[in-house]
């Protein structure tokens, strides 16, 4: 066919489709003469591509589909989780996207008598000029960024649930992931990236903290990535003592449930650590050993937040590890500062790969720009650091390493957006049990208008999912009354006692009077002013929300170009903008 056969067939103007060609999204064969000619394939490939975007799928979520990153039908449930009922149209993109989940509609087009108008972007910057590529391994998605070297402005941000979520038979609080699959993805989502971006020099890597993968001598994977979210350590022996108690008593360490050392304890004492364990690190390590081809190396933002490990000296506390049966080696090499696991061969080129590091530090990383400044992180839980040059920790903030010889101070809790989840979770539950189908975005921004209405009637602990130094702690709800169990003051508490549980932590913290203004990430704070609202009304003074979304992603990137000898840390602070 040519292309204007292909047109009326895909009511695709000419320029949309030799755009999609450009990116990569259809491969088109020539005729001797040099045209163009376009097959069966190709139109049903194009008719699926107009159908996403249609439905509003962005055309770098597509890009990952067609690299085979992502399915068709992760995308379709992604975008039916972010529809606004705002209309006609917004209900029909529902029903189609519901459809397409059944396995009906495949190819169908939305609005078949217009002709469909590509928004052809142009790139900010030559793809082939100097980039940095940042990757964040998180909770539930992975993340990435591109970065041009030269003006720092992100060119293209990726994200998708990992869909990694396994479960472990005779332990539903395991939270644990399948290793496999999340390097399977992330690798898979740097490939995509490097086809279409050939000038990347440098590849910054984050990811959660604080959770173990085991591994054996050559690297295979043995066990699930257990999660910071792990609760083996509150298991209860038949002394009475918890695990995370036992550790103490043996220790005089206190190490909370979740972090490596009191997970890799965990396993020992439930007959669960797998046979044949030589090495114990974070899935971001392993993933840089295997893009490396290498030994795996642990920066200290990571080793730190698996306990039991002495920040100054830069190293694990042999005498703690000893008394708990760890063997030594188990935990990989400690690097600190701006430091490489390796490199990463690509089509004869070599790609500097920095250490990976902690997700708290490159948020900060990524975020402030400014020393004097304080961040706010509101994700499935929230956190709240500050950079110090003290080596004390203070109240129940956290001591973290940082970079150029300074420290963080953390603190977290364990119930920030998952908090307001449970709202929307209760919401949607009673709306789909009456007959009716409704979208989590949908409900959040339902509770987002009523949380701008909410006048404080309520007063919300949200300590649903308990606390660092007491996990069996639960939240509550005061002030209930006939007049004032309402959604606007029951979605007004929780984003109040959100922001109000991060100002205590806060407040403890020595250095706090020194701070002047408070920036928020994160997209649970992008996307709800109410949040905003409280957030500075706890914190005071002026509140800043960085330019470019995933804030650790970006971070990472820098990381990765100081790394790499591209970058100074300067340059780095200079990079950092706010709305």
């Amino acid at each position: 066919m040519t292309i204007s056969d292909v047109e009326k067939r895909t009511a695709l103007p000419s320029t949309a489709i030799r755009y999609y060609e450009s990116r990569g999204l259809i491969a088109v064969r020539r005729k001797e003469n040099g045209y163009r000619d376009y097959d069966e394939d190709t139109v049903r490939i194009l008719l699926k591509i107009r159908q996403l975007r249609e439905l509003g799928v962005p055309l770098s979520d597509i890009i990952l589909w067609r690299d085979g990153v992502v399915t068709r039908r992760e995308l379709i449930m992604k975008r039916l989780q972010t529809i606004e009922d705002d209309g006609k149209k917004s209900r029909e993109c529902r029903a189609v996207c519901e459809a397409l989940l059944r396995g009906e509609r495949d190819a169908e087009m939305l609005f078949p008598e217009e002709t469909f108008c590509e928004e052809i972007s142009e790139e900010a910057a030559d793809v082939t000029c100097p980039l940095l590529l940042g990757v964040d391994i998180g909770t539930t998605t992975i993340s990435a960024q591109v970065i041009a070297l030269d003006s720092k402005n992100a060119l293209q941000t990726y994200s998708f649930d990992h869909n990694a979520r396994m479960t472990l038979d005779g332990y539903p609080d395991a939270f644990c992931d399948d290793a496999e699959r999340l390097i399977e993805r992330a690798k898979a989502l740097i490939l995509s990236i490097l086809r279409r971006y050939p000038g990347i020099v440098s590849i910054g890597v984050t990811g959660q903290m604080h959770g173990i993968v085991c591994t054996d001598r050559e690297g295979n994977i043995l066990s699930p990535f257990y999660t910071w979210q792990n609760a083996f350590g509150e298991y209860r022996l038949d002394e009475g003592l918890t695990l995370t108690e036992e550790i103490e008593r043996l220790t005089g360490e206190r190490i909370p449930t979740g972090y490596g050392v009191a997970t890799y304890y965990a396993l020992c004492r439930l007959g669960l650590l797998p046979n044949g364990t030589a090495h114990a690190m974070t899935v971001m390590d392993l993933f840089c050993a295997r893009l490396c081809e290498s030994a795996p190396v642990m920066h200290a933002t990571n080793a730190a937040s698996m306990g039991a490990f002495d920040m100054k000296a830069c190293r694990f506390k042999r005498e703690v590890l000893d008394k708990l049966g760890i063997p030594e080696g188990v935990f990989p090499e400690v690097r600190e500062g701006y430091a490489l696991a390796g490199a990463y061969c690509y089509q004869g080129r070599r790609i500097p790969v920095a250490c990976a590091i902690g997700d708290n530090q490159a948020g900060v990383f990524g975020s402030l720009s400014d020393d004097s400044l304080v961040l706010v992180n509101v994700g499935t839980s929230a956190q709240v650091s500050m950079i110090t040059d003290s080596a004390k920790p203070h109240g129940s903030a956290e001591l973290r390493p940082y970079f150029d010889g300074r420290y963080l101070l953390s603190g977290a809790i364990l119930c920030g957006g998952a908090a307001y989840a449970m709202v929307k979770n209760f919401i949607y539950s009673a709306v789909t049990g009456l007959g009716f189908s409704v979208s989590d975005s949908m409900i959040y921004s339902y509770l987002n208008r009523m949380a701008l209405e909410g006048d404080g009637s309520l007063r919300v602990t949200t300590a649903f999912s308990g606390t660092r130094e007491d996990p069996t702690k639960r939240g509550s709800i005061h002030n209930i009354s006939l007049n004032t169990f309402t959604p606007q003051a029951l979605s007004c508490g929780v984003l109040h006692g959100i922001a109000d549980e991060l100002y205590r932590t806060f407040s403890t913290m020595s250095e706090a009077k020194k701070k002047i203004g408070v920036v928020a990430s994160g997209n649970a704070v992008r996307k709800n002013e109410a949040l905003c609202r409280e957030i500075q009304k706890a914190f005071g003074g002026e509140l800043y929300l960085p330019r470019y979304t995933e804030e650790a992603s970006y971070g990472a990137a820098l990381y990765g170009g100081i790394a790499s000898g591209l970058l100074t840390r300067e340059e780095c602070y200079r990079a950092i903008r706010y709305q």
